[in-house]
């Protein structure tokens, strides 16, 4: 779930059966919900005027909308193939503020930024088995886990300079926010 601007409306997946559903906005004054995208999805963000969404095959798309109206202001695009989704079909991305886009593709295991005019570019050159990577607020890094030899641990991945320091050392640090 995620507050849209404003604080009134949160974004969530109604789910039917399985791991996706549909895309609702729920008003939390009264428990209005508004139905947002015409497929099944897994997970829903909203950033710099879009809804990002992944669908239960890993497709990722993005989608002017209004957050006031709460309807599309324009058409769906696809913008990544093959995002990698959890054993119980989260799909791994995050946005940021400024609308940039980073996933996990399935093979070969690495970090992707999108841009708001669809470029790409890895985050970082290393290949692991990222997991569920989050932006911080200003953009300007990614929290993300990986398990090594060591055990599973949080690394924060600085995308001005590249640099990934180490954030937590208990062998079981995981889905940091």
């Amino acid at each position: 779930n995620q507050l849209l601007p404003g604080d009134r409306v949160s974004l969530g997946v109604s789910v039917s059966s399985g791991n996706s559903g549909k895309a609702i906005a729920v008003d939390l004054s009264n428990g209005t919900e508004t139905p947002l995208v015409d497929r099944d999805v897994t997970e829903i963000r909203y950033s710099a005027g879009h809804l990002v969404y992944a669908e239960p095959d890993g497709t990722l798309h993005a989608m002017p909308f209004d957050p006031e109206t709460l309807r599309a202001t324009g058409n769906a695009v696809r913008i990544a193939d093959g995002v990698s989704l959890t054993g119980t079909g989260l799909a791994q991305f995050a946005v940021a503020p400024n609308g940039t886009v980073v996933y996990v593709p399935d093979e070969p295991r690495s970090l992707v930024l999108v841009d708001r005019d669809g470029r790409t570019r890895l985050a970082t050159p290393e290949r692991k088995n990222f997991h569920a990577p989050m932006f911080s607020p200003d953009g300007r890094r990614i929290s993300t886990d990986f398990t090594s030899a060591d055990g599973r641990d949080v690394w924060l991945l600085d995308l001005n300079g590249g640099v990934t320091s180490r954030a937590t050392f208990d062998r079981d640090g995981h889905d940091a926010v």
